[in-house]
């Protein structure tokens, strides 16, 4: 008895052939997503063509008797759909879960009608042809990883390894099928034996499963090769011995060439230099390096083949051809950032009043550096009057935010100092006042966004307010003047002044104060070396270009998808960073497309209080177009190795020109600002750091990922499940509860990644018992009918090895629930025919 896996001639049969190929897209698409495209087509145009065939000849005693065969398996989908309905809220995995129940009862009830003219052989050459072009498909994914061919067909894909899919483990849980199928196929001769094509698919799949990054895969594919190697060594025929021998050599080179590869890392860092190279092999190795040691981090991985005194040690770029001088506001060849800012405001300041602190206050130049805070309907418009240009704010609805909101020169406010505000008004439509002044500021008396105005009367029409606050502390970046008007108001205001009584007459604006002096770290920072040391550290495709600007020459990075992390990166000396010491970066810009300041600029550095990424930006205009813009950062410790810094979180569809990047430090101390210059203290930092790391780790080794959840499933299961819950089960909640343990702020679910952990959770002591029951009689049934069905045994040990750590239910894997219903079958099809055995007797 072989279930159909015998070569026997192909049946015309067309369900027989749209079965094979339904059940290889549904299985496949797991591993390659649009394979379900195919599936849904061919799954419809099946169930449409067998439903036809079988409303001709319909017999209900045909149907009963094909559904009692697996009567315990339409238990378990019945618990699923119970433990649905009992759900507070339907989450989309335990939905999934039931409906490829049905799918595959559906594909059940099928094969039993038509089990004689399927043939299984032709279902697992099929699997192998097309997992031999998935496998080679992921290869080529793999290669443009590491060769950073960006090519566009992979960017929709899983970025590390091989995998075409997130889910890696499974994607080479699949391989590991393949392979074991694929020997199956040789020895029963569905392939013909050539020994030299036998290698090329054995290496693509052993390759696709290492190259997967799936640390369990790796166990199993070596305790997997150990067993049939030594079977098919000991059942071996005369004939056969050239292809074993083959094998065993086969599989000695694999081993071998990663014993070598081991033994070439302590020489690693003599022949790499690259750092774009050791951090694929870093990603390469480091979920393998977890089988041994389990909660080893990636950091630490690198430092340990990568130790950065080695880096510093090896480093022969003259980087005196490289320095920049900063960019300082005497500089003959260079715009400074003072000039330029007095520049541009010079035109735009009130020549009738010089102390005024507003830029065109008097709407000379319309509603230039004017707007409004409000989602509420607001119009702007410049009107005439006998004062000159007004500006009428109309509000049609709401009463709240900044309907008029001055956004010109930054101001800076002193501590002691008294701001006066003076403007005239009228009042079109609404109430003799309908608006607040002031400021979005509270020094512990309250906000000061209502202060108490006097009003003249200038003539029937017109007023004058005045109003003044005398701020406690220093302040910038201040929302001001005009909020909370009222609705269906309308108001026109001209003449805006703000003033203050400053006898010292100190700087006024904030790019007046931000003139730092310092070494300037970057090197390259001008360009003027092209785009050396610049470069990005993201997923997404950015372009760099080279430019011409006003200052020199400039980069220009463009953004077409993504927003996250380094689109225009620091790839220089690697600088020390000092506790204690504050470093400020200084640069201009202009945005070609995207918002006003499309990205965010920082360190990405862990151990301090807050990953400083997003710094406070003081932005000041150059002229129409440019900015310039200073952002300064005070290190809560010591700091070195390749931090990524500069501009991150750049937003998509946005194009960003810069130029003169500097980062400044003035070290009263005039220490070493560079890590290469620190070797020997690095060293002596890295070897206490690695120590008490590599101690820490091996505390917990014992412990992981899947543990915790187990626990707390366990956990779950004693603090919020009552006695009614413990009997028939609680639903599918428990996504969300696992969810907000173990990824919270994320608003995701979770589960416990063990299917028998799940039905209890979800179908309570009754569930839960009667899965144990249908685990122990799969395993029972497949050993005791173990010649019938060999293979598919195997590949429900490799499966359920790779679902009993991962799956939530027992159908959110489609091949292993198959798989689970192929021993009641082969139990079926064996009594079957040993009862005709008896009649005919």
């Amino acid at each position: 008895m072989d279930l159909g896996l015998s070569k026997y001639r192909e049946s015309r049969n067309v369900v027989s052939h749209l079965w094979i190929l339904t059940v290889l897209f549904y299985l496949l698409r797991t591993i390659a997503e649009p394979l379900k495209y195919i599936f849904f087509v061919s799954f419809g145009i099946l169930v449409i063509y067998y439903s036809i065939l079988f409303l001709r000849n319909f017999k209900f005693k045909r149907i009963l008797k094909s559904i009692l065969v697996v009567k315990e398996f339409l238990i378990l989908g019945i618990l699923l759909g119970i433990g649905i309905i009992l759900s507070n809220q339907v989450e989309s995995l335990s939905l999934k879960s039931f409906i490829n129940f049905l799918v595959i009862i559906v594909l059940y009830l099928i094969y039993a009608d038509y089990k004689d003219q399927i043939k299984l052989h032709v279902l697992i050459k099929g699997w192998i042809i097309l997992s031999i072009a998935i496998g080679s498909l992921g290869i080529l994914k793999w290669l443009d990883f590491v060769l950073q061919l960006n090519l566009s067909i992979f960017s929709g894909f899983y970025e590390y390894g091989s995998s075409l899919v997130s889910d890696y483990n499974f994607y080479a849980c699949y391989f590991i099928i393949s392979l074991i199928a694929y020997l199956y196929a040789i020895s029963q001769e569905i392939f013909h034996r050539k020994i030299l094509a036998h290698q090329i698919v054995l290496f693509l799949f052993l390759l696709t499963i290492i190259l997967s990054g799936s640390r369990r895969s790796l166990i199993v594919l070596t305790i997997t090769m150990v067993v049939l190697i030594y079977i098919l060594f000991t059942k071996r025929e005369g004939k056969q011995t050239s292809f074993y021998k083959n094998l065993i050599w086969y599989n000695i080179l694999i081993y071998s060439f990663l014993i070598v590869f081991i033994a070439l890392i302590p020489f690693r860092s003599k022949f790499i230099h690259k750092d774009s190279t050791k951090s694929k092999i870093t990603t390469t190795v480091y979920r393998y390096s977890t089988i041994f040691i389990p909660k080893i981090t990636y950091r630490l991985l690198n430092d340990k083949l990568w130790p950065k005194t080695d880096a510093y040690e090896n480093d022969n770029i003259n980087w005196g051809n490289y320095a920049t001088l900063n960019n300082l506001n005497e500089s003959p060849t260079r715009n400074g950032f003072k000039n330029l800012t007095s520049e541009y405001w010079a035109t735009f300041e009130n020549t009738r009043n010089p102390n005024n602190l507003f830029y065109n206050g008097d709407f000379s130049y319309e509603l230039k550096f004017w707007e409004h805070a409000t989602p509420d309907p607001i119009e702007h418009e410049i009107v005439q009057t006998k004062y000159g240009n007004a500006i009428r704010v109309s509000r049609y609805d709401g009463k709240g935010y900044w309907p008029l909101l001055y956004k010109g020169r930054d101001i800076y406010y002193y501590k002691g100092l008294t701001y006066i505000f003076k403007f005239k008004f009228r009042v079109i439509k609404g109430d003799k006042l309908p608006f607040m002044i002031g400021w979005w500021i509270n020094e512990g008396e309250g906000f000061k966004n209502n202060l108490s105005g006097n009003v003249r009367k200038l003539d029937n029409e017109w007023y004058e307010y005045t109003a003044s606050y005398r701020f406690k502390r220093d302040h910038s970046k201040l929302q001001t003047f005009m909020n909370s008007q009222h609705s269906n108001s309308i108001v026109d205001i001209t003449d805006i002044e703000l003033t203050c009584d400053d006898s010292r007459d100190r700087l006024k604006y904030v790019d007046q104060l931000t003139n730092i002096d310092g070494q300037n770290l970057f090197y390259n920072s001008n360009f003027e070396n092209g785009l050396i040391f610049w470069g990005s550290v993201s997923p997404d495709t950015i372009k760099h270009e080279l430019i011409a600007t006003p200052f020199g020459k400039g980069i220009r990075v463009i953004r077409n998808k993504g927003k996250g992390y380094w689109p225009l990166a620091y790839q220089g000396r690697d600088i020390y960073y000092y506790k204690d010491l504050t470093y400020h970066f200084r640069f201009k810009f202009r945005v070609i497309e995207g918002d006003k300041t499309p990205f965010k600029i920082g360190w990405w550095v862990q151990g301090e209080k807050l990953v400083p990424y997003d710094l406070p930006l003081n932005i000041f205009p150059l002229n129409e177009e440019w900015f310039g813009c200073i952002a300064s950062y005070t290190f809560k410790n010591n700091y070195f190795g390749k931090i990524p810094t500069f501009m991150n979180s750049q937003r998509e569809n946005s194009i960003i020109d810069f130029a003169d990047i500097e980062l400044l430090c003035m070290d009263s101390l005039n220490r070493s600002m560079y890590a290469d210059e620190k070797v020997d203290i690095i060293s002596a930092i890295e070897e206490a750091r690695l120590s008490q790391q590599m101690q820490e780790t091996e505390k917990k080794q014992l412990l992981s990922e899947r543990t915790s959840r187990w626990k707390y499933a366990f956990e779950l299961w004693k603090t919020e499940y009552n006695w009614k819950n413990k009997f028939f089960g609680k639903g599918f909640d428990y996504l969300e509860m696992f969810g907000q343990k173990f990824y919270p702020d994320q608003n995701r679910i979770d589960y416990p990644h063990n299917p028998i952990l799940s039905s209890f959770l979800y179908s309570g002591i009754i569930g839960g018992i009667f899965y144990l029951y249908f685990l122990a009689l799969s395993f029972w049934y497949y050993w005791k009918y173990r010649k019938h069905h060999v293979l598919f045994f195997i590949l429900f040990l490799v499966t359920f090895t790779f679902v009993f750590i991962s799956s939530d239910s027992h159908f959110n894997v489609p091949i292993y629930a198959m798989l689970s219903l192929v021993p009641f079958v082969t139990r079926y099809i064996v009594n079957e025919k040993e009862k005709k055995s008896r009649i005919n007797i």
